[in-house]
């Protein structure tokens, strides 16, 4: 439980950023391993580990290197998923937010993860 403990104290200090209003760690095997002001629905950790191999297998046939990130926008938010050997971590943010300040502070969420996964 510890482990768990400390992932959701990473989570609430990354919803803390402006524009995010939740955040989920999952295994890449779908696996929710916390979250924190996201809807709690059974399928959404499969569903984002489907989607990110999918996108890591796409971009692998077309040679396009490594996925920094995917972002699916619609007119009520952004979901940002950066994946991770071990983890995926999952954003949602306004619309109307600028990633690039919400994709520095998921690189230190990611950083301090991978020091307790």
């Amino acid at each position: 439980m510890r482990l768990r403990s400390e992932i959701l104290d990473i989570l609430k200090d990354l919803t803390t950023c402006d524009g995010i209003t939740g955040s989920a760690v999952f295994s890449r095997d779908g696996v929710l391993i916390n979250h924190y002001g996201f809807l709690k629905k059974d399928l959404l950790p499969s569903i984002m580990a489907m989607m990110v191999k999918c996108a890591d297998k796409s971009i692998k046939l077309l040679k396009g290197g490594d996925i920094d990130y995917i972002l699916i926008k619609s007119e009520y938010g952004i979901v940002l998923s950066q994946s991770c050997p071990n983890f995926i971590l999952s954003v949602i943010i306004n619309p109307e937010t600028d990633i690039s300040p919400v994709l520095e502070e998921m690189k230190v969420a990611r950083k301090r993860i991978r020091g307790i996964i």
